[in-house]
C-alpha cells in the first residue's frame, strides 16, 4: 500500500502558515461548491414550471419550452462554472492530500480551532439536509390525496418543481457540511486522505469522470430515441444519477478506509 514516492519515507513538515492558508481557501470556496450543486439540482425547475403554466393558465407551449430550456441551460452552465472555479482555487493545495507530511502540534491546534468553529453548525446543517431529503416527497404524496384529478395536471409539475427546490437546498446544506469535514481530514491525512490511499483516490477520480461521461451519453441516447421525452423524466433521471453516484462513491470510500484499517491491524495480530 505504500507509494513509491520518496516523500512518503522522508515526509516534510506541514507549517502553520500552509494549514491556515488552506483552511482560509477552503472557507472561501464553500459557497461556490454549495451554490454550484444547488443550481445543478434545481436546473430542471424552469421546465416543470413551464408545464404547470401551460396546463393551468394556457400559456404558449412554444414560449414556455424555449424559455424553460434557456433557463435550464444557463443554470447548468452557472453550476458547472462555480464548481470548476472552486476546484481551481483549491488546486494549488492539492499536494497536501498527496504528500506524506509531519503534522506538528501547532497545526493540530489550528485544525482543532477549525473543528470548534464549525462543530455545531456542520452538525445542524447535516441534520437539516437529511430532514429535507426525507421530507421532499411529501408535497407529491399530498397532492394526489387532496387535489382533484382535473387540477393534478398543473399542480403535479408545480410540486415537482418544489421538490427539486427542496432537494437543491438539502444538497447545498450537505455539501457545505461535508466541506467542513474534508479540510481537517486533508491536513491530518485521515481516512480517505491517507497518503497510502493515493493510488486508490486517483482511481476514484478517474471513475467519477467515467461515470458522468456515461451518464451524459445514456441521457443523450434516451432523449434521441424518445424514451425520455418529458421534462419530468429528465428530472427523475438526473436525481437518480446523482443518488446512485453518491451511493457508489460513499461505498468505495468506506471500503478504502476499512481496507487500510485492516492492513494496519494485521501486523498486530
Amino acid at each position: 500500500m505504500q507509494p513509491s514516492d520518496p516523500t512518503f519515507n522522508s515526509p516534510t513538515t506541514l507549517t502553520v502558515a500552509e494549514a491556515e492558508g488552506y483552511l482560509q481557501r477552503a472557507r472561501d470556496t464553500q459557497p461556490l461548491f454549495s451554490s454550484g450543486v444547488a443550481l445543478l439540482c434545481s436546473a430542471a425547475i424552469p421546465q416543470f414550471l413551464g408545464v404547470s403554466l401551460v396546463q393551468g393558465l394556457g400559456a404558449s407551449v412554444r414560449i414556455s419550452t424555449v424559455v424553460g430550456s434557456i433557463l435550464t441551460t444557463l443554470m447548468i452552465i452557472a453550476g458547472v462554472t462555480l464548481l470548476m472555479v472552486g476546484t481551481q482555487r483549491l488546486y494549488r493545495f492539492d499536494t497536501l492530500a498527496t504528500t506524506h507530511r509531519f503534522t506538528t502540534e501547532a497545526v493540530c491546534a489550528v485544525v482543532e480551532d477549525w473543528r470548534r468553529t464549525y462543530r455545531q453548525r456542520k452538525t445542524l446543517a447535516l441534520g437539516m439536509s437529511l430532514a429535507l431529503f426525507a421530507l421532499s416527497p411529501i408535497p407529491l404524496l399530498v397532492v394526489h390525496r387532496t387535489v382533484s384529478p382535473h387540477d393534478v395536471v398543473w399542480a403535479q409539475p408545480l410540486l415537482i418543481a418544489l421538490l427539486l427546490l427542496i432537494v437543491a437546498g438539502a444538497a447545498a446544506l450537505l455539501v457545505w457540511s461535508l466541506s467542513t469535514y474534508f479540510p481537517e481530514r486533508v491536513l491530518l491525512q485521515e481516512r480517505e486522505f491517507d497518503p497510502r490511499l493515493q493510488r486508490e483516490r486517483r482511481s476514484l477520480h478517474i471513475g467519477t469522470g467515467v461515470y458522468w461521461t456515461l451518464a451524459v451519453i445514456i441521457a443523450i441516447i434516451l432523449i434521441a430515441t424518445r424514451v425520455m421525452e418529458s421534462s419530468q423524466a429528465m428530472g427523475i433521471y438526473v436525481l437518480a444519477a446523482m443518488t446512485l453516484f453518491l451511493v457508489i462513491r460513499t461505498s468505495v470510500l468506506t471500503w478504502m478506509v476499512r481496507r487500510l484499517q485492516q492492513e494496519e491491524a494485521t501486523p498486530a495480530q
